[in-house]
């Protein structure tokens, strides 16, 4: 965890997610409410767990081509 708030969990670029249908995604930035992290940590779920954040962001900079972030995006 990169951050804890009373709303919820913000993490960083280090933190990567599967998700349900087994990708993996590593956004620059996601947020996870505090309701779901109860509801992890209850179930046991510590390492790697198959979650989709509430909110996440990705940061574009002059270097990446449009293409790119695109298919970050859709997963093609």
């Amino acid at each position: 965890m990169d951050h804890q708030s009373r709303l919820g969990e913000v993490h960083g670029p280090s933190t990567g997610f599967e998700l349900p249908d087994g990708s993996f995604k590593q956004p620059d930035a996601a947020w996870i409410s505090n309701d779901r992290v109860t509801a992890l940590k209850e179930a046991g779920e510590e390492a790697f767990v198959t979650i989709v954040p509430d909110f996440v962001a990705e940061i574009r900079s002059g270097s990446d081509p449009l293409r790119k972030l695109r298919q970050k995006k859709t997963g093609t």
